[in-house]
């Protein structure tokens, strides 16, 4: 049998396989716009709006990059050395000799780290060509500026008018002598160690920013703060800690670099890294509260263990417990870690505040749960503070439950104390005049009988809510801790 042919069928298959292939390539193009457009619309968080202020390196592709100076506070003279016959004044005089001295190789490997910390971290974290300046550029004027700044009673206080127009113009004079955007003016103003259980050492650069600006006149950006610290423990065997001054110096420098460089190409400061001042509002708890009392069917009808004589005489129902000893410690429930630079406020300033305004710690909230800015912004109005910590305990579960114990293998009569405390905490900014961080969070703890030479031993009421609460602040500060740790690793790499 002969199989027929069709051209025309061959034919006809040609103008569907062109649409075929036409509806194929517009399926591609349409899938390739949107994910165009969808990456445009996650990386537009990186782009700069038209609203928003322009960060400190917009449009600056050439920059002059002084040397880093040196600003911190001059060291107090040693005292006379103690005649060589008194062997316990000379040998005090000869460790604090040395601790200085130590102190000051510290300081200055810490200035040489973070210098070079930043040159790399221009260099890489940035698009834009770098110009050494000389050390000749800074001058005697320039440095009594910076001094003047520096040395301000006022914290927030910003370079007066005169003295910031002349370290504009010497900053803008550098710049455009050697044909740059901008000058980049970085100091070291702040450096200290702290020895205890840990060794800590930290150091924060303040920065300033000036583009000659052309027909305008120069213009002063800053100043920009940034902080590093680090931190070790001491050795498992043998004295001294586990890591050399050199190991810590490197890594505080390199993260106050990084941060400093984060902070020139987006505008954002890092968490208490300038001189602010801190307010730490005392708890808000309640006098007392109201303990329930629970009997499980086998102790309610009697069908306990033998050889027990349960206490029976609570049945399901309530009781008032009073928190004298927990109310005292109000005001170091809630101690969040700030930073080396942070002035916190006085206890009895705090108090005398709050008074004035007739504020208790609890009326920082509203109906709702909801934060009272307004009260807020009044209270840091008064205590002249940047930042206040307002944390309260939203509610407390006592519960107290008959159970069997054990005295040397007989069973005897005994309870069981569950508390459960719920706590809120938040950290308001005034200058930008909104909660930055907020959590709230549960802590407990469960005590039971035991019997000790035959006589039984439990906790009291009272200190088993103030172990539910301490434990529910101690997750509080590890959850500050953990926002502050994350606003770092949200930096750019």
């Amino acid at each position: 049998m002969i199989a027929e042919t069709h051209p025309a069928a061959g034919q006809l298959d040609k103008p569907f396989r062109q649409i075929q292939r036409i509806a194929h390539c517009w399926g591609t193009i349409g899938i390739m716009a949107a994910f165009a457009i969808r990456s445009s619309g996650a990386d537009s968080k990186l782009l700069q709006s038209p609203e928003a202020p322009l960060v400190p390196l917009a449009y600056v592709r050439t920059l002059s990059v002084a040397p880093v100076v040196l600003m911190t506070p001059a060291d107090p003279p040693l005292p006379v050395e103690p005649a060589r016959t008194d062997k316990k004044r000379t040998a005090q005089w000869k460790a604090r000799r040395k601790a200085r001295e130590a102190m000051v190789r510290q300081r200055q490997s810490a200035l040489t780290a973070f210098s070079a910390a930043l040159q790399t971290r221009l260099s890489m974290d940035t698009a834009i060509r770098l110009e050494s300046a000389t050390a000749e550029s800074i001058s005697g004027d320039m440095v009594a500026a910076l001094r003047d700044s520096i040395r301000s009673s006022n914290p927030k206080e910003e370079l007066h008018s005169e003295t910031r127009a002349k370290l504009a113009a010497k900053m803008a004079q550098v710049a455009l002598a050697q044909h740059s955007d901008a000058f980049l003016l970085v100091t070291v103003d702040r450096f200290g160690t702290n020895k205890g259980i840990e060794k800590e050492l930290w150091i924060r650069s303040t920065t300033w920013l000036c583009t000659p600006g052309g027909s305008r006149g120069p213009e002063l950006n800053g100043p920009f703060f940034a902080l590093g610290r680090s931190s070790t423990g001491r050795k498992l065997v043998g004295k001294g800690f586990a890591r050399e001054d050199e190991s810590l110096a490197r890594e505080a420098a390199d993260q106050a670099a990084k941060r400093l460089v984060n902070t020139l190409r987006t505008g954002s400061t890092t968490l208490f890294s300038e001189n602010c001042r801190c307010a730490i509002v005392p708890a808000h708890l309640p006098a007392t509260l109201a303990k329930r009392y629970e009997m499980t069917d086998e102790h309610v009808n009697g069908t306990a263990s033998n050889n027990t004589s349960i206490n029976t005489s609570h049945d399901n129902g309530t009781g008032n417990v009073a928190l004298s000893s927990v109310f005292r410690q109000r005001d170091v429930l809630f101690q969040p870690e700030s930073s080396p630079v942070t002035e916190i406020s006085d206890r009895r300033d705090v108090e005398q505040a709050l008074s004035s305004l007739s504020l208790q710690p609890g009326d920082f909230w509203e109906d709702g749960g909801v934060p009272s800015i307004s009260r807020l912004q009044a209270l840091a109005a008064i205590l002249r503070c940047d930042y206040i910590f307002v944390s309260r305990v939203v509610g407390i579960d006592l519960v107290e439950s008959p159970v069997v114990a054990n005295d040397l293998g007989q069973p005897k009569a005994g309870v069981a104390r569950s508390a459960e405390a719920e706590v809120e905490g938040l950290l308001f900014s005034a200058r930008k005049a909104m909660v930055l961080w907020r959590d709230k969070l549960t802590g407990g703890t469960i005590a039971r009988t035991e019997y000790v030479r035959h006589r039984p031993r439990i906790r009291t009421d009272e200190q088993c809510v103030a172990d539910a609460v301490i434990t529910a602040y101690a997750y509080l500060r590890s959850s500050f801790k953990e926002y502050r740790r994350k606003l770092d690793q949200d930096l750019k790499p």
